[in-house]
């Protein structure tokens, strides 16, 4: 049996993350090898840096937007490059040049995090051009070597699509069921007696947040790769139906949130709700264990645990409950739902051993509304230069900061690897002030702890194979975890950036490592600063209009529960995921308020509240959608009840008048006859609504949104 740790250890080594990470690495190492052989290693360094700027834009993504990302990048890296070293001459051309770089490239925001990632990597350039000497034709093989650099690494990342073009999409899967599994255990956890809920939720949310993130890589992969959409492979036709059985359960587990300080209330004995919290880790143990064998490429045919039985054990005890004259209704919804989540479940396992079926044509056609293409217009461009934006406050935040702290470190600071000070600020400066902060103290933690380590390398193994070995080792690791744990990446490159230079200047030694500390220092200081005081972004000041999205997003899904067909379920699909990604923007702008100064987080609780409210309302709209029959029209009763619930969001939307986005109208083409809604799960989807409408009032009379 493989132990926990040995599975975590696996599934790490064979995850996007480290695959990527050696692939940076080998495109990164190779040309600094071969010119080191040669004797002339600064070439080898210039076109290394080239491949390391060129891979910051080959994140998780279809292979077509990486590809062109690349190729745009590395003509941006030799034009600006070659700009770069030809006025680096002129101080004051140079600060311009640079601050208006620092603008334009940080304003690639409004299209996008790989945009963004394009953007970082020509200011890296451009910030290690700064320094260049020599004549014209040296300065310019600078450019020539940096964007060789970069077409070497594009190459290489070209083979290894060709190579393997399945893996990304099978390990962002398969990293999408483990983190769905974690969510669900954390859910588990409310059936138990001694859980504190305002801990449990904070938690909650944290993970929608990044599993919504999780989910919409994926969806842009799969639906965007043309090989899977068109199913044109068994593996691509089990990848696409695996996601979209993963996405139907992941609603499934949303559906099973109650009234849990109620239910722990009426049962409190803790042993049936035991059983509950025991049968729903277990669900989320199943599929972190599907996800890991997705993964590991290794065939999970059969669930580790058998539910029927376990499910079984649970309708017994409720009925014996129920001859105790308990009212147990509540819980039997529950289990009616972990039923459906098993049966889920199965048919994901069912993929993995035997050939996935067809989609008909035109659902696959569907699949594209799913993942627009991005809109990459001058007129996005154009429309956010104005202070209201907040991609326009970042932009000239970063170009500020940048050009004071470039004054700074050319007629003050004088210090031969200075322009640490400039990298610093550029990657630790972020939009809104909760991620520059988070940033600044993770990046100062991981450059003294790595410092350290880097001196104890460098004075305990002098030897250059020992030295080469720790540098491939710390690389590898660097890069594995920049996308998921910052201050872990962090802490292995400052030692590898050490050793890199312990090659190039073997007598710099413990001086390298102390400026390395005292100019990640003075960048961290410098971007704090710019952050409270240029152009500062406040989340408390942005939630209104947050929260509104959100709400139009959940009336938006009340309307597609109502009006779902079993023959066209894109529209109904369509407002699911819209939920999902407003839901997630939501719990991560009340995330990020939690980390600002306490002065600018403004009703605080009443946001508290308002999150969690919405957090329920969308998991009672997930169980109204399982109650609903399609193509069976709802009695007069059950139809007049679910307008009160939608014209108290229509009204409570009311309360934001900024707000622009379509609302879709409920209507109803018949009167049914068979009851399908009990009547106390209905009281309680309108008692939320209107919950959220008095939380929405207070929050209307006490924050000034933007």
């Amino acid at each position: 049996m493989v132990s926990y740790s040995s599975n975590l250890l696996i599934r790490f080594l064979l995850s996007q993350y480290f695959t990527d990470a050696l692939k940076i690495t080998i495109g990164i190492l190779f040309p600094a090898i071969i010119f080191y052989r040669l004797g002339i290693m600064e070439v080898g360094i210039t076109l290394s840096l080239g491949a390391l700027c060129v891979s910051i834009t080959d994140t998780a993504g279809p292979y077509n937007h990486r590809r062109n990302a690349m190729l745009i990048c590395i003509a941006s890296l030799f034009v600006i490059g070659a700009i770069t070293v030809i006025i680096n001459p002129y101080l004051l051309v140079l600060c311009v040049f640079l601050g208006s770089c620092c603008f334009f490239f940080s304003m690639l925001h409004v299209y996008g995090n790989r945009a963004a990632s394009l953007g970082i990597a020509v200011l890296l350039v451009l910030i290690l051009g700064l320094d260049q000497t020599g004549s014209i034709s040296q300065k310019l093989q600078y450019a020539y070597l940096i964007s060789l650099g970069g077409t070497w690494y594009f190459l290489l990342s070209a083979a290894t699509n060709l190579l393997i073009p399945y893996q990304p999409a099978k390990q962002l899967l398969g990293e999408c069921m483990v983190e769905t599994g974690k969510y669900i255990q954390l859910k588990s956890k409310f059936y138990n007696l001694e859980v504190n809920d305002r801990v449990l939720y904070e938690n909650i949310l944290e993970q929608q947040t990044h599993l919504a993130d999780l989910q919409q890589q994926t969806r842009e992969l799969l639906f965007k790769t043309r090989e899977i959409v068109n199913e044109s492979t068994p593996t691509g036709r089990k990848l696409l139906l695996s996601f979209i059985d993963l996405v139907d359960l992941y609603e499934q587990s949303t559906a099973t949130d109650q009234k849990y300080e109620v239910i722990r209330e009426k049962f409190n004995d803790g042993y049936l709700l035991s059983l509950f919290e025991q049968v729903i880790a277990q669900l989320g143990e199943e599929l972190i264990h599907l996800g890991t064998g997705i993964i590991t490429n290794q065939k999970t045919i059969k669930p580790q645990h058998g539910f029927l039985p376990k499910l079984n054990v649970l309708k017994r005890r409720l009925d014996e409950e129920e001859q105790q004259g308990k009212s147990v209704l509540v819980l039997k919804r529950v289990l009616i739902n972990l039923r459906n989540i098993v049966n889920r479940l199965d048919r994901i396992y069912s993929y993995q051993h035997t050939s996935a079926p067809g989609l008909p044509e035109a659902r696959a056609a569907e699949l594209k509304k799913f993942v627009p293409s991005p809109n990459l217009s001058l007129s996005l461009f154009k429309l956010n230069l104005t202070p209201s934006s907040n991609y326009f406050r970042h932009a000239m935040r970063v170009a500020l900061v940048c050009m004071a702290a470039f004054l700074f470190v050319h007629l003050i600071y004088l210090k031969p690897y200075s322009y640490w000070i400039l990298l610093t600020i550029i990657v630790i400066l972020k939009p809104g002030f909760s991620l520059t902060q988070k940033r600044n103290t993770e990046r100062v933690a991981g450059t003294i702890l790595g410092g350290i380590i880097g001196f104890g390398i460098l004075k305990w193994f002098p030897g250059a194979e020992w030295r080469f070995l720790f540098l491939v080792v710390f690389m590898v690791l660097a890069f594995s975890f920049l996308r998921i744990k910052y201050v872990v990446s962090v802490l292995f490159m400052t030692p590898y950036v050490l050793l890199v230079f312990s090659f190039i200047t073997p007598e710099s030694g413990n001086a390298l490592i102390t400026e390395r500390i005292i100019d990640t220092l003075i960048g961290a200081t410098a971007a704090y600063i710019g952050v409270r005081l240029i152009y500062p972004s406040w989340e408390s000041y942005q939630i209104k209009n947050i929260m509104a999205h959100a709400l139009v997003a959940h009336l938006n899904y009340l309307v597609a529960v109502t009006n779902k067909s079993g023959n066209q379920l894109s529209g109904y699909r369509l407002a699911r995921k819209e939920l999902y990604v407003q839901s997630a923007s939501l719990s991560g702008a009340f995330q990020r308020m939690l980390t600002e100064p306490k002065s600018k987080q403004i009703q605080g609780m009443v946001v508290y509240r308002f999150v969690v409210l919405t957090n329920q309302l969308s998991s009672y709209l997930a169980t109204l959608s399982n109650q609903i029959k399609p193509n069976q029209p709802l009695t007069a009763d059950e139809q007049r009840k679910i307008r009160s619930v939608y014209y108290k969001l229509v009204e409570t939307i009311k309360l934001f008048p900024s707000i622009n986005d379509e609302i879709n109208e409920i209507h109803f083409s018949d009167y049914g006859k068979e009851k399908q809604i009990p009547d106390d799960f209905l009281q309680l989807v309108h008692q939320t609504v209107n919950d959220l409408h008095k939380e929405a009032i207070t929050l209307n009379n006490n924050i000034n949104g933007s």
